[in-house]
């Protein structure tokens, strides 16, 4: 019986004679040959053709233009295009822009062939077209007649497979909704509740409002674990339906439902661990919750991707001129602070330019004019960005002054609507009620002159401030990360702070900061060219993205920020770009 690792690996050598054997070059000027017009958002899968297995490519010298060919290949089997992403070392293949696969690549012009992507003028089964296309590489490579028939006779057995295969997902899916309603019907968090109420009621009056915060956290972790994983159980329960009645089920299709079915057993057999932690300093033990669920650590891909600007300086709209900070909103739009342009650029998602939506004219203090700016952030609520204009000194929002005399370099916005800035010269982070700016702030870390010690900063540039409204600043001269709880007399180090090094407990000149939701500090490590992860209380930090001998990866690393989907960004300030490192899911 014809296995699944069988069926590719005939698929795969098929194509490979059939490149290197060919008789006849073959140009995109053949009769033989399906091209397609790419007018498209590069991010989009373009149909061409009567076969739904095949998809516009790009040629990457000519992005209007693209051949229509199969998407069966996987990514390992192509290789990467030449250094000047427009020509290729192997016979018989075209260099495309292939966003599957991340990258530029040669891919097959046996693949672009007419009689496997046939216009849309007739009409064809999936199956049928599919069936055809395996037929068309068999028969041109010529191979012998009964491999042919063997393939033909065991194809219908392995598609029989794949469906068994299927049934099972879906009954043990069944299965494991059945689990999920039953915990959500009887809660395993009982006997805390019950303890809780034990000690309301020794505590009497002081404690009830306590007691209270602390069931909710309970009731919502809980119920926050199982809907999340409904959610992800209906997704998948969506998947199916849309696989039966679309007929695409294929060995990828297949592995991704099991991979999903597998994740989210491991996820519900695993649920968070939640206990009392209680404080007996008190005449009364304060208790709180404590969940021990094991983080999830992200990872992400090495080797990335230019969201914005070249591989050179620039005042062009495809350029930019060290870019400092950056700020990505809802619709993954990326806003830059093009430093030594003067300007901010907005670059729209998988834009080729970005546009101008302040400054561009010239360095100068009038209000359509920046000075250098180093940070830009996006309002909300009242929709328009607020820039750091550094070399001028000010704060300004839609060309209106917000805040004037201030030695400003990194900006901030908590969810209530407070402004936070630092001032680099007098070594503090201030805050600013939203539309109240007729007052000097409130300092809200350092202020006590420059200086090493808790209650002190030395140069402060980036800041970040979390859902409790504690600071995060990049305490660039003295090498660290402070955090500043609300109201704090003093911070405390969450990365770095023991001297200027390249070690794992050691930052050489911090830059952006920025901190996920599960309290996890991220740093842009300027001068060691890399990106690192803290996490709170812990002696070294770890390297996520370069800085592991990958050469040039990085280069002066400045403003960092997360997407939506936990993409992470960054403005790699010497080398004139924002990079994009696409989470490893």
């Amino acid at each position: 019986m014809l296995k699944i690792s069988n069926l590719t690996s005939i698929f795969l050598f098929s194509i490979i004679v059939l490149v290197k054997n060919s008789q006849h070059q073959q140009s995109l000027n053949s009769t033989t040959i399906a091209t397609c017009n790419f007018t498209a958002c590069s991010s989009q899968r373009i149909l061409c053709s009567n076969n739904h297995d095949c998809e516009c490519f790009s040629l990457t010298t000519s992005p209007t233009i693209g051949i229509c060919a199969s998407a069966v290949l996987p990514c390992t089997s192509v290789i990467r295009c030449n250094a000047d992403n427009k020509t290729c070392s192997i016979e018989n293949t075209v260099c495309v822009n292939s966003t599957r696969c991340g990258q530029p690549v040669c891919y097959p012009l046996a693949l672009a062939n007419k009689l496997i992507c046939p216009k849309n003028t007739t009409v064809a089964t999936k199956t049928t077209t599919k069936n055809f296309f395996y037929k068309f590489i068999f028969n041109d490579m010529e191979m012998e007649n009964n491999e042919t028939q063997y393939f033909e006779v065991h194809l219908t057995e392995h598609e029989q497979i794949i469906n068994e295969e299927l049934d099972d997902i879906v009954n043990n899916y069944d299965r494991f909704k059945q689990t999920i309603n039953e915990q959500k019907e009887n809660p395993q968090n009982n006997l805390l509740i019950e303890q809780i109420n034990q000690w309301e009621t020794n505590s009497i009056e002081i404690i009830q409002q306590k007691a209270k915060d602390c069931r909710d956290i309970v009731i919502k972790s809980s119920q926050t674990f199982i809907n999340d994983i409904e959610n992800k159980f209906n997704d998948l329960n969506q998947q199916i339906k849309e696989i039966h009645q679309e007929s695409e089920l294929n060995e990828t299709n297949l592995n991704h439902l099991k991979n999903q079915l597998i994740e989210m057993t491991e996820e519900l057999n695993n649920p968070p661990n939640i206990s009392i932690e209680q404080n007996t300093h008190s005449f009364i033990n304060e208790i709180s919750i404590i969940s021990s669920k094991k983080p999830k650590f992200n990872k992400w891909k090495q080797t990335a991707i230019t969201a914005a600007g070249g591989n050179r300086r620039g005042q062009k709209l495809n350029l930019v001129n060290y870019p400092f900070g950056i700020f990505i909103d809802k619709k993954k739009n990326i806003f830059i602070a093009d430093s030594h342009n003067h300007r901010v650029v907005e670059w729209k998602c998988n834009a080729k330019e970005g546009q101008i939506i302040a400054g561009g004219n010239g360095k100068g203090n009038q209000l359509d004019q920046l000075n250098r700016p180093t940070d830009v952030i996006y309002d909300q609520q009242n929709h328009s960005i607020i820039i750091a204009d550094y070399g001028n000194r000010r704060v300004i929002q839609n060309q209106q002054i917000l805040i004037n005399n201030i030695d400003c370099w990194g900006l901030a916005m908590d969810k209530q609507g407070f402004l936070y800035v630092s001032n680099w010269r007098k070594n503090e982070v201030r805050r600013w009620k939203m539309g109240e700016y007729d007052n000097e702030g409130i300092v809200v870390a350092g202020g006590n002159a420059k200086g090493y010690q808790l209650s002190q900063l030395n140069f402060p540039t980036f800041i970040f401030i979390d859902e409790e409204q504690s600071v995060y600043v990049s305490d660039y001269n003295n090498d660290r990360v402070v955090k500043w709880r609300k109201d704090a007399k003093e911070g405390r180090i969450v990365a770095g702070g023991n001297g200027q090094g390249e070690n794992l407990n050691q930052l050489f000149a911090p830059e952006g900061v920025i901190v996920d939701d599960l309290g996890r500090i991220y740093v842009a490590d300027c001068e060691n060219h890399r990106i690192m992860r803290w996490c709170e209380g812990k002696e070294e930090g770890e390297i996520v993205v370069a800085g592991n001998g990958i050469e040039n990866e990085l280069n002066g690393p400045m403003g960092l920020s997360f997407d939506d989907e936990g993409n992470l960004y960054v403005a790699d300030c010497d080398n004139y770009q924002i990079k994009k490192f696409e989470i490893i899911l």
